[in-house]
């Protein structure tokens, strides 16, 4: 699997907040539920789910997004790192637009990535999450690897640093 589609598998993973990669298939099921009497969450309810909050996406990847729409990103076991900006939109989705770094043979790689989740709250009050379009597949969505302040910036810095790239200003 290239280090683009790990990227991608792992922001899907990390941002539906599932753990275990075969749990995928019973959620999946799951949120094929979800029905036409869904609303999509408020850009500002979006924003207050991210806001100021650092995720544990499982496997060594950590997330951060700061309240003034910066984003970044670190995977310890794949040694690779993504920062940019992170936005919520009127459509009920959260989108990061990220520049990934990794180490590749003797040099480092770069890619730009924009990853976009769509978030719905269900009548019973439970909140649905996709990367895919309207009709999904769609799965519940948890805040439980979300804590507060920003955990990731030690462990970014210290990867970017043994990346021998220049530090951000």
């Amino acid at each position: 699997m290239s280090i683009s589609s790990q990227i991608m598998a792992v922001s899907l993973v990390a941002i539906v907040g599932i753990a275990n990669p075969s749990a995928m298939v019973t959620k999946a099921r799951a949120g094929m539920l979800v029905t036409g009497g869904s609303q999509p969450l408020s850009p500002e309810f979006v924003y207050r789910v991210f806001a100021g909050h650092s995720a544990d996406w499982g496997g060594g990847s950590y997330a951060f997004w700061a309240p003034d729409g910066v984003f970044y990103s670190v995977n310890t076991a794949e040694q690779s790192l993504g920062y940019g900006k992170w936005y919520a939109t009127s459509s009920g989705r959260m989108c990061y637009e990220a520049d990934w770094v990794w180490r590749q043979d003797f040099g480092v790689e770069q890619k730009a990535v924009k990853t976009c989740t769509r978030f719905r709250m269900d009548p019973g009050g439970e909140m649905w999450s996709t990367t895919g379009n309207q009709t999904g597949p769609w799965f519940p969505f948890t805040t439980d690897n979300l804590t507060l302040g920003n955990s990731v910036a030690p462990i970014y810095s210290a990867m970017y640093s043994r990346m021998g790239l220049p530090l951000r200003q």
